[in-house]
């Protein structure tokens, strides 16, 4: 085994670990779970430099995310998954890669609501305050593939959703979940649904999004409007 040597190797005034991407993938893919446990044993600061994001989320602490060398955002995992600073960020993190689309931020019935063209979105009452002057002007609107829902399955839906009729594309079973590509009129978005839905490539579709889960970027600067 390569990790016991990379152990017995490392003397007690190690401080610093820096593993970059030129390892080969097998080698990466061998020695993720024990990186993990060597980092966790001897205690040392350790500094993994890759392109992947999945490596990215499931062996760091902390996260830099760089973009043409410059930090992006730098949190736990967890953090930027949840709540990216900028559309690069949002784009990056997540597979599949979360879903955006334009939309006009309008009132209606006394609430701010994310006009799509084809479909509406009301949006939670806590972004009013952080969107409120954005009222009237086009963002782009983030929504993850599992934060978006099959209708026909009330139970994995949000308690108060918001919907939309779209037609399926393409699907493709990958077990425990079914990424949908679907479409409207205006968009073209994927949806991670559970595996017992019904929906097939052609059908005619409700589905509903999970709102609270929602993201909005500035359409021009690209960073996030609301803040964690």
């Amino acid at each position: 085994m390569i990790v016991p040597n990379v152990e017995q190797n490392l003397g007690r005034r190690t401080w610093l670990l820096l593993l970059s991407k030129k390892t080969t993938t097998a080698v990466v893919l061998l020695l993720g779970s024990e990186l993990i446990r060597l980092h966790r044993d001897l205690g040392i600061t350790t500094i993994y430099v890759t392109h992947d994001q999945v490596e990215a989320m499931t062996m760091g602490s902390r996260i830099a995310v760089m973009n043409n060398g410059v930090v992006q955002q730098c949190a736990s995992p967890l953090f930027i998954y949840h709540h990216p600073a900028n559309l690069f960020v949002a784009g990056f993190i997540g597979s599949p890669a979360m879903n955006f689309l334009p939309a006009k931020l309008v009132v209606h019935q006394n609430a701010i609501v994310a006009d799509l063209g084809d479909f509406v979105l009301p949006l939670p009452e806590s972004y009013d305050t952080q969107v409120h002057d954005m009222v009237g002007k086009t963002v782009t609107l983030g929504i993850r593939p599992e934060d978006i829902f099959d209708g026909a399955l009330p139970a994995s839906a949000p308690s108060a959703p918001a919907t939309a009729k779209v037609q399926v594309d393409v699907t493709e079973p990958v077990g425990s979940n079914v990424f949908a590509y679907l479409k409207t009129q205006a968009h073209e978005f994927v949806a991670s649904f559970n595996s017992d839905t019904s929906a097939r490539p052609g059908q005619q579709l409700d589905v509903t999004f999970n709102m609270a889960r929602c993201h909005l970027f500035d359409i021009e600067t690209e960073e996030s409007l609301l803040r964690a």
